[in-house]
Parts: C-alpha cells; structure tokens; sequence
C-alpha cells in the first residue's frame, strides 16, 4: 500500500474540477476485461446448425433492467451494446427463429468496497519571531521627524518538518457490461445449451456514476466479443478514443 500525502487529495480533486471544462483533459480509465469462448468443434457445430450459416445474427435480451426496462438508462445501455456488436460486424436478426445467437446482456454496479489507505500528513513546526531592530521614523511633539533603530516584533513563520502517516477510508465502485452469447435454436426449443462465448468488462474506482460509465464499457466491449483472453486482463481506454463516440450515437 502507498502512502500518499494528504495534500495529494486536494490536488487531485482540483485537477477533476479541471477536467471538468477542459477538453485536453486525458486520464485513461482502466478496465478488466474476462472472455470465454466455446471449443472450437463446438462453434463448428452451431454454425452448422445457424439458419445463416454462420453466428453473425443475433437477438438481445435485457437481464438487467427488470422492471426499468423501458428505462431512459436501459434503452441507452441496449443501443450501445448494438453499437458495440455492430462494430463487430454482427447484426440484429427480425426475430428470434432468424437469429443465429440469444445475447444476454447484464449491467450495473455492485455494492460499494470500502478499504483502508495510508496517508501522508504534513507536519509543520514554528520558527522565526522575537524581537528585530530596524529603521523607522519618529516624529517630536515640535513636527519634527529623525530616523531611529527602534526594536519591533517579527511575525512567526512556520516550516515542514516531515510527514505522519495516518489511514483514511477509500470507497470504491465496480461498474460492469456482461454479455453471453448462445445458439438461438436452443433458446428457440428451450434447450439446455452453453454459452458459445462471453465477456466482461468491469471498471473499478471512487466513481459512482455508472451512466458516465456505460459508454466507457460498452466501447470496450468492441476488442473482445467472441475473443478468448483464457486470462483476465488490464486494459487502459483513454477518453479520447473515436469508439466512445460511435457507440453513443448507438446503431
């Protein structure tokens, strides 16, 4: 755990307020990234079976939004996601016996986590002061002025000396888009079936504003549908990447 100096919290917000009217502002946020991706003989098999021949087809179902599907928040969420499989070179099928996959769609924000970090607090000590002797203008009862060295009181100044460490509560926010992809016939007949691939993008940090977070996502979400990582992986998306915009403006 790093110790950071508690000044580095007023620094850090000073730089968010910053950002906030400034366009050159380019912090990357980062994001993890899960894949899977069904056997090779198995994605053979369910282009087989696909009524295209292939698995570019697909019909999207909301698992997250309940009874707020109809929600400004979940319709923004779906339109992205259509983007971002768009942008994969995937369309949506007219109805789900045309559809080659069925594609769950999850999103939203798990439960705060709140840990504990070691802070650095400036230590300061006092100095200076006492009495100085300087020059200063006197002037007789007559009007007469002279120049004297007369004493006067120095104001204290103070100087850092070190650094005491202290622990402060951080609270943190996983965002999420989860997608799962299977063969459409099984979800046709209501047979059992495995995800012929899925992924994860989550994003971690002191933000709770999960709808400035859900274009970051589902932009991310480009790179890796269909992909196998076997590994859960780090990646960095910077605010100025072209995807974000295509994504918002939905398919």
């Amino acid at each position: 755990m790093t110790a950071r100096p508690v000044f580095w919290i007023l620094a850090r917000a000073a730089v968010l307020t910053a950002c906030l009217g400034a366009a050159g502002c380019t912090t990357a946020y980062q994001m993890k990234v899960d894949t899977t991706s069904a056997p090779p003989e198995a994605r053979i098999e369910a282009i087989r079976r696909a009524p295209s021949g292939d698995l570019q087809s697909y019909q999207l179902r909301d698992k997250s939004g309940g009874k707020d599907a109809d929600s400004l928040r979940a319709q923004e969420t779906v339109a992205m996601v259509r983007a971002a499989l768009n942008g994969r070179g995937l369309f949506e099928a007219a109805s789900l016996p045309t559809a080659d996959m069925m594609i769950d769609v999850e999103y939203g924000m798990d439960k705060p986590k709140t840990h504990m970090e070691e802070m650095m607090v400036p230590i300061y000590a006092q100095n200076g002061g006492g009495v100085i002797y300087g020059p200063r203008q006197v002037t007789s009862p007559t009007g007469s002025s002279t120049t004297r060295t007369l004493p006067s009181l120095a104001p204290p100044g103070t100087q850092l000396v070190g650094y005491e460490p202290i622990l402060v509560p951080v609270t943190t926010y996983e965002k999420f888009i989860r997608l799962s992809a299977r063969e459409a016939r099984a979800a046709r007949e209501g047979a059992a079936a495995g995800d012929l691939w899925s992924v994860s993008i989550s994003s971690e940090d002191e933000s709770n504003d999960l709808r400035k977070y859900l274009p970051l996502l589902a932009s991310a979400l480009v790179g890796y549908v269909g992909a196998d990582t076997s590994v859960q992986r780090t990646i960095k998306l910077s605010p100025k990447d072209p995807t974000i915009s295509l994504v918002k403006q939905g398919p």
